[in-house]
């Protein structure tokens, strides 16, 4: 169960509710340059990979907080 999003010019956040996506493992986001931050809601905690190559400093730091909150999550 995975889902991805690349190359979305004007995408500032992550769509919202995606913590309701229980059976999620693997979220992949790449060449989205405006993503500025993560959903309010956070990320489904059975997410076990993220990988972003389009990280903010805002979104780096949303990130470790998610980690922090999910120690088992694999960040690349």
């Amino acid at each position: 169960h995975n889902l991805g999003f690349w190359w979305c010019d004007g995408l500032q956040s992550l769509p919202q509710g995606l913590h309701r996506l229980s059976s999620l493992k693997e979220l992949r986001v790449f060449g989205c340059e405006e993503i500025r931050s993560m959903p309010n809601e956070g990320l489904p905690v059975s997410l076990r990979e993220l990988q972003m190559n389009c990280r903010s400093a805002e979104v780096k730091e949303q990130i470790e907080k998610i980690k922090r909150a999910n120690p088992d999550l694999y960040v690349y």
